[in-house]
């Protein structure tokens, strides 16, 4: 089980782009994200040039870190096969070197929309989350309700991810089509 989990964190903690009450689990989490988004005077809202700018700055950083993921994700598999405590514990310290760069970067691009930042907070979330489950997986002794607990965050943020990823597209298409309707008229 604990092989399967990591290997399967180590692609769905970067392959995944296209996006109640808490437990008190999620509140460290929280603190993280917070802590690592960028704090910018201001957001636009509904700005179509900003929405796609950052999209695409997000998608290009998302799929740089998919290509390393895949090797990664090779090394995951064959540390797992390897079945090798000590292999399995430096994949997982690995794994956090990488999502604590990859969250590091998507911290520091300079987005301009309200609605990009909301999935960049998701993504983070989502990383912090599948990290933790990775880490708690190869515990000697896994809590199972935790982990229960923690697959259970990763699938709900991976859903509000590929939710806004989809509001995102069709706000933009919507934005993009009444702008092309409002002609200007001419004095």
């Amino acid at each position: 089980m604990k092989k399967l989990i990591l290997a399967t964190l180590c692609a769905s903690s970067v392959m995944l782009v296209a996006c109640s009450k808490k437990p008190e689990a999620t509140q460290q989490t929280e603190q993280q994200t917070q802590q690592a988004a960028p704090a910018p005077v201001s957001f636009s809202h509904d700005n179509v040039a900003d929405i796609k700018a950052d999209l695409k700055a997000v998608q290009e950083l998302s799929n740089k870190k998919a290509q390393e993921g895949v090797k990664f994700q090779e090394e995951a598999m064959e540390a797992a096969k390897s079945g090798k405590e000590e292999q399995i514990q430096a994949m997982v310290g690995k794994m956090k070197v990488f999502v604590d760069s990859f969250n590091n970067e998507l911290s520091a691009l300079s987005l301009k929309s309200a609605e990009v930042n909301d999935l960049r907070i998701k993504m983070i979330e989502s990383n912090n989350y599948g990290l933790q489950l990775a880490q708690e997986s190869v515990t000697k002794t896994p809590d199972e309700k935790k982990m229960n607990d923690l697959q259970k965050q990763v699938n709900d943020v991976q859903q509000q991810m590929l939710d806004i990823m989809q509001k995102l597209q069709a706000k933009v298409g919507t934005l993009q089509q009444a702008a092309s309707e409002v002609k200007p008229t001419k004095p």
